[in-house]
């Protein structure tokens, strides 16, 4: 009877031994469970905000593209959403850069403030579009303050001025960085400013007139250009600027001066003229003729009433 209460005991003994086991075992395999599921999710969260940061979106309800962007963006890793509707919060959730390029309708207060949302959360924005012609009576004469870029510019502290810039010339930050030139067939830019302490100038004209800037809000990046036809003439600099605002690290540039076209004449003739044309249709026949537009001045009132402009030209001599 002894041994058999001393068996049974033994029994006793080795079954809790066992219980306790099996709990700690559950414990740990519980836990590594866990583990294992946060790993998994951390995963999945990272690839998910590395697809969205790769997301870009082109505003054509306000704006404008143009033929082979969507195809140049496409075909160096960017998944690009056009956007035909009014921006709102959902939309710019799917995306991490946001394009704007010319846009000549207005934004409603509600689209403003999503996209303020959208950068202040680490969004990145471009926005590129000429804006000297905004406010000329020929285009409606409308106060500058109500281009488009100025009215997300107010909140987001910079400004696309109403007097127009020249040639890009000295080249800034690491966008910038393995860009020999700027390339400018046809388009007039306008000066870009910005009003924030962190902002940085990428390129300038060759008097020095800021034609791009950067600039942080909260989390987010901005990259404004003073004429879209910039980013068309030059793709890499559109590819290096999404990069930079996708991204989340940032190195300074040193101000270089952009090298020069390579059938750059070294003598040139200058002239001054006056006219009452449309400007756009002037500059067509500039061009045509030769002729690099150095400035376009505001609107002057002659004493009959007439509205005239002047412009400084520079052409090659023959």
């Amino acid at each position: 009877m002894l041994d058999l209460n001393h068996n049974q005991r033994n029994f006793m003994n080795t079954r809790t031994i066992f219980a306790v086991l099996s709990r700690r075992t559950a414990r740990v395999i519980v836990a590594a469970l866990v583990i294992l599921s946060m790993l998994i999710f951390t995963v999945c969260l990272i690839q998910s905000c590395g697809k969205r940061m790769r997301t870009v979106g082109i505003d054509l309800q306000h704006g404008e593209d143009w033929p082979g962007l969507v195809e140049t963006l496409a075909t160096n890793g960017f998944r690009v959403i056009p956007i035909k509707h009014p921006l709102d919060t959902a939309t710019l959730k799917k995306i991490g850069v946001l394009m704007i390029f010319a846009p000549t309708k207005p934004y409603a207060e509600a689209e403003v403030q999503a996209i303020v949302g959208f950068v202040k959360k680490g969004g990145g924005l471009l926005c590129a579009g000429q804006a000297w012609s905004w406010s000329y009576k020929e285009y409606g004469n409308q106060p500058i303050e109500t281009y488009p870029l100025n009215v997300l510019g107010q909140q987001l502290n910079f400004v696309v001025t109403a007097e127009n810039a020249g040639t890009p010339t000295f080249l800034d930050t690491e966008i910038m960085t393995g860009i020999e030139r700027v390339e400018r067939t046809d388009w007039w830019p306008s000066k870009v400013e910005t009003t924030s302490t962190n902002g940085q100038t990428i390129v300038q004209d060759q008097n020095r007139s800021s034609i791009g800037e950067r600039l942080t809000v909260g989390k987010g990046r901005i990259v404004v250009y003073g004429s879209s036809a910039l980013l068309r003439d030059n793709p890499k600099v559109l590819l290096k600027t999404v990069s930079y605002l996708k991204d989340r690290s940032s190195t300074s540039g040193t101000l270089r001066e952009s090298s020069p076209p390579r059938d750059t004449a070294t003598a040139w003739d200058y002239k001054t003229v006056e006219f009452q044309t449309d400007q756009r249709q002037q500059m067509s026949e500039w061009q045509r003729e030769g002729w690099l537009v150095l400035n376009v001045s505001g609107s002057i009132t002659q004493k009959d009433g007439t509205i005239t402009r002047k412009a400084s030209l520079k052409r090659a001599k023959q």
